[in-house]
């Protein structure tokens, strides 16, 4: 597929390759937009606007959409970022979220789930169809809640205890109260109490009453304020409600339990020690049938995996009702005898039931094994002096985190754990979350670029090779690390299968191109290739790394060393002094240095090296990058008196940009195995950008300098293979003349200070 991007970030154009059940790996530099594109593909897939990526150049500008397509073939994309490991990998009691889900809940499961749900469905079927278990299952749970038991049997403060604490003053209205029955009695007597005794403030307002108007408020006064004393509006709700409730329970009770119940719904004076007791044993036998309507409602596999007598459990769930002497009722028993029947059906299948249970715990245990011996596997040969289990808790299986030198759960992975072996876990567990959802593409952004080599390898090869892996999944593995390359296609490119793809953000726009096989060169392959390129320059560089690769510190190194170090004598390190190579010693660097280029001579190229004419010819000649670095380093080189061989350079460099070309110029942290940095554009865009701005202060000052000093050279040798600008470099030059006469004086002013303290230091060279 061809996904193609636009105005997003750093990007204003796209168009990125990715080949369907396979390993594609995007290698590119950082900053390039490797994040953006995971964005950009996630936030469409979720049917979210691209609008958070839009580029600040056109904040205020609605013309300009960020958009996206080519995805129409995805419906699910799964991204492994540091969002994903943020809010999925270790959780307190696992170490990813739903690993029950991951890794034991796949399609044999559900299986076998079904099969043994299919045997206990007649006596789930009870509670789910059968309406009057329903109403009891809820009549029970509710006086169960509103008895609210403690560890002395009664609650005073449940609402059982409230309501009958006071006696039922409903149906025993105080004396001089009678009057207001038909009110107490209604059906909404709570709003009335609620209603009379609001109106008890107004009682001192005039002197006739605020219900009715009528005179002689002092005289009903007494009688009015008694209903708010008698009739708090909480304790009736409380009241009423338990009357309702012990009204519809009543059918489900023996003939003595109505009887009692009655007695204790219509008490004057509230609640006898006799009649807590009473509602303690019934609320007893309330709980006991409750907890069986409960066990059968969640009757299936949990009830019994853990359980080898299968017969006695089920039967342990049949209803003995004339146990429970005050629920044993010609209605209860009806729906009892209902619920046993179903129960003893499911016994006679108690030796199917038992085959599908030990067949569904075999296959657990076959899956826990299996997992914990392919992560605990992996940690062993990656180095992680870690291991997993997989636990019960809350009835399902658990992936949890053990050090090996410590026998307790780490229940705070994330803290525990260091950088890189949060990441190597977190991908991991990825994976295996990532194969049990099966998106159309997984995307991997700059995964694992932290580790070590060996590290490194380990986790491609879990990832891709072997058993449950992303071996034919669709993946997009977006990395900054070239490494990934060379062990995914150099490598294990057999096994993979993979494709490899550099990207380059010129201008916003990014390049693709293909990394293959034979792309992967060692440095030794790289830099002989390069000595026969076209650019002088370049020849020599490459040549001088790979003397140094090879350890050749010969007269040939020591040659072009001091090449490019632009002196016009060359000096060698003899003991504790720098002294000028002899005749005899410049002659065998040469002809060290012609194996390579033969027809290379000391006197020609130093001319080239020192002229800043033919050094800018050179960098606005080429379109490579890595040719414009070194020839950016050379033009902020200061042309060395002879005798001085310390370096100067022209303008201060700040240390990162420093670094970075230094580390083009040696070898010490290249890879043994890269890409042409000739035919893939490795050098940053801002490195090139912030050469272009140092290059238009040469242009300005080096170039006057050289056509008023020009340097003296063999006119035959004294060239360089680039296309030549002459006509645009003197245009420059005409421009910027008027500007360099006065910093000229300056300089040759400075200039002359200089040579008067080198020629003393020339004559110690030319004595010894």
């Amino acid at each position: 597929m061809q996904i193609n991007i636009k105005h997003c970030n750093n990007i204003n154009e796209a168009s990125i390759e990715i080949a369907e059940n396979r390993l594609n790996i995007k290698y590119a530099l950082n900053g390039t937009g490797k994040s953006t594109i995971a964005k950009a593909i996630s936030l469409a897939i979720k049917g979210a606007t691209l609008d958070i990526l839009r580029p600040f150049k056109y904040k205020d500008n609605q013309n300009i959409t960020p958009s996206i397509s080519g995805i129409d073939k995805l419906s699910k994309v799964l991204i492994f970022n540091e969002e994903y490991v943020n809010t999925i990998l270790f959780q307190k009691i696992e170490l990813i979220k739903n690993s029950f889900e991951i890794f034991i809940k796949d399609e044999n499961y559900i299986k076998n789930q079904e099969k043994i749900e299919e045997l206990v469905n007649e006596v789930k079927n009870l509670f789910t169809q059968n309406e009057t278990i329903k109403e009891i299952g809820k009549l029970l749970q509710n006086f169960i809640d509103d008895f609210k038991a403690t560890k002395t049997g009664w609650a005073a403060n449940g609402t059982m205890g409230k309501g009958l604490a006071k006696g039922n003053k409903l149906e025993n209205i105080p004396t001089g109260l009678e009057v207001y029955e038909p009110f107490l009695k209604s059906e909404n007597t709570v709003k009335w109490l609620q209603w009379h005794i609001t109106g008890n403030d107004y009682l001192s307002i005039g002197k006739c009453c605020p219900f009715c108007s009528s005179d002689n408020i002092e005289a009903k006064k007494e009688i009015i304020q008694k209903i708010k004393k008698e009739y708090e509006p909480k304790y009736i709700e409380h009241l009423l409600k338990m009357i309702e409730l012990l009204e519809k329970l009543s059918i489900f009770l023996s003939d003595d339990a109505k009887t009692q119940i009655n007695k204790i719904k219509i008490n004057i004076d509230g609640i006898s020690p006799e009649q807590k007791n009473y509602l303690i044993a019934v609320n007893g036998e309330i709980e006991t049938l409750y907890s069986k309507i409960l066990s059968m409602q969640n009757i299936g596999y949990q009830s019994f995996k853990d359980i080898d007598d299968i017969v006695a459990t089920i039967s342990s769930l049949k209803i003995d009702l004339p146990l429970l002497k005050n629920l044993n009722s010609a209605k209860m028993a009806e729906s009892v005898s209902s619920i046993n029947a179903a129960i003893d059906e499911l016994i006679k299948k108690a030796g199917n039931l038992k085959g599908k249970i030990i067949k569904q715990k075999n296959l657990i245990v076959k899956k826990v094994n299996f997992y914990k011996k392919d992560i605990n596997d992996f940690l062993e040969y990656a180095g992680y002096n870690y291991k997993v289990d997989m636990i019960e808790k809350d009835e399902e299986s658990r992936l949890v985190l053990y050090h090996n030198e410590f026998n307790e759960i780490i229940t705070s992975g994330s803290e525990t754990l260091s950088y890189g072996e949060r990441n190597a876990f977190a991908l991991i567990l990825f994976m295996y979350d990532a194969i049990k959802q099966k998106p159309d593409l997984i995307i991997l952004d700059d995964p694992i670029s932290s580790f070590d080599g060996n590290k490194k390898f380990a986790i491609l090869n879990k990832l891709f090779i072997g058993k449950k892996n992303f071996h034919d999944k669709t993946v997009l593995l977006l990395s900054h690390d070239f490494s990934v390359v060379i062990d995914s296609i150099y490598n294990l490119n057999d096994k993979i299968g993979a494709k490899a793809f550099f990207l380059e953000n010129k201008n916003g726009r990014i390049l693709e191109k293909d990394i293959t096989k034979s792309d992967i060169l060692s440095y030794k392959q790289i830099a002989l290739k390069n000595i026969s390129s076209k650019s002088i320059l370049t020849s020599l560089i490459y040549l001088r790394r790979l003397f140094e690769f090879e350890n050749e510190k010969n007269m040939g190194y020591q040659l072009l060393s001091n090449l490019f170090h632009k002196r016009n004598i060359p000096i060698i390190n003899k003991g504790e002094l720098f002294i000028p190579m002899t005749e005899g010693e410049i002659t065998k660097g040469e002809k060290e240095i012609q194996c390579y280029i033969p027809d290379f001579t000391y006197k020609s190229v130093i001319g080239i090296i020192r002229s800043n004419v033919k050094l800018l010819e050179a960098y606005h000649n080429t379109s490579v990058g890595y040719e414009k670095l070194q020839c950016y380093r050379l033009l902020n080189l200061e042309n060395p008196e002879d005798g001085n061989f310390e370096d100067k350079q022209i303008k201060e460099i700040d240390n990162v940009f420093k670094k970075f070309i230094n580390e083009t110029f040696h070898i010490e942290n290249d890879y043994l195995f890269q890409i042409n940095p000739i035919e893939y554009e490795l050098i940053p865009e801002y490195i090139l950008n912030k050469c272009d701005d140092g290059i238009k202060d040469h242009d300005r000052i080096n170039l006057t300098d050289e056509i008023k000093n020009p340097i003296q050279g063999d006119d035959k040798d004294d060239k360089i293979e680039v296309d030549s600008s002459q006509d645009k470099i003197h245009e420059v030059i005409e421009q910027h003349l008027g500007d360099m006469i006065t910093e000229r004086s300056a300089r040759q002013k400075k200039k002359t200070e200089k040579e008067q303290t080198n020629k003393m230091q020339l004559t110690l060279f030319n004595d010894i």
